[in-house]
């Protein structure tokens, strides 16, 4: 690594922590290490989440429907084992477009929701 003497003066100041994290800031490796913690720190909240909980309950042309939010191993079963448009509708952030594993479920589909997952 070559650097000009200003820059080798203000380095020697600095202590081993502070030349460790300059070092990961030159090669990035922070950034990887930043974006880590934060998966690990969504992880453990999506953990402390139920696996289903209801949000509302209503009756759409004669049948119960339920909106409910999940986890993402419970939103991948509803979009392998239900039909789109018939047995669910996904709700999307229209700003964005995250998918926030909230739907509109049939009650059928809420049934077999509880019996694979638990209430």
């Amino acid at each position: 690594m070559t650097m000009d003497s200003f820059q080798q003066e203000s380095y020697e100041h600095l202590t081993k922590d502070q030349k460790s994290l300059l070092i990961q800031y030159g090669r990035r490796s922070g950034k990887s290490l930043i974006n880590q913690y934060l998966q690990q720190w969504q992880d453990m909240q999506e953990q402390q989440q139920p696996l289903v909980k209801i949000i509302d309950q209503a009756t759409v042309d004669g049948a119960i429907w339920y909106t409910v939010t999940c986890r993402k191993e419970v939103s991948m079963w509803i979009r392998e084992n239900g039909v789109e448009n018939e047995s669910w509708f996904e709700h999307i952030d229209g700003s964005w477009h995250i998918h926030k594993n909230m739907f509109d479920v049939s009650e059928e589909l809420y049934l077999m929701l509880v019996l694979k997952f638990g209430k």
